[in-house]
């Protein structure tokens, strides 16, 4: 084991800055700033989406910041939205200015299975988004007492499904 005295907990810094405050767009658009990693759980809003899509729920669109391209996790995922038919973009990598201006008409959408620190949940509090995001450890740190957070148990699509009905409801 380590002893105490040689850990050392450093947080990341938040930048400072203005970020941008969240305006309601005519679509519901999440937005999920991650890699097409498997551990960020892309596949879980999927079968969430499809769920959304059986129940008759539309007038939405999920944005993923990765190309549908980018590896054979990101080509079998878009194999899976377009056999499906759901309203998924793969929109490619995003410079932080434009991943901010999506954040003004986003709600954030957070899946992964985990993180250290997740600082798009800390960007989006920052902002004022709805936040989409899993009963997690670093997700419950990151947004307790944000009212504007939807909270689904983590790996269930239909809890998942039910927290992005209530977003696109109520933000």
């Amino acid at each position: 084991g380590f002893e105490e005295e040689d850990v050392e907990v450093a947080l990341p810094i938040l930048p400072e800055g203005d970020y941008p405050k969240y305006k309601r767009g005519e679509v519901a658009r999440f937005i999920y700033p991650a890699t097409a990693m498997r551990y960020k759980n892309h596949k879980l809003v999927l079968d969430a989406c499809d769920r959304l899509k059986k129940q008759g729920v539309t007038g939405y669109e999920v944005l993923f910041t990765f190309g549908k391209e980018e590896g054979k996790v990101a080509r079998g995922l878009h194999q899976t939205v377009e056999s499906l038919g759901l309203p998924v973009k793969f929109i490619g990598w995003q410079s932080r200015d434009s991943l901010f201006s999506l954040y003004e008409s986003s709600i954030l959408l957070v899946a992964s299975q985990l993180e250290s620190y997740c600082l798009p949940l800390y960007e989006g509090k920052a902002s004022g988004v709805p936040i989409v995001a899993p009963d997690a450890d670093y997700s419950m740190e990151a947004l307790s007492n944000y009212s504007l957070a939807f909270l689904f148990r983590q790996n269930d699509a239909e809890s998942l499904a039910h927290a992005m009905e209530s977003a696109i409801r109520d933000r």
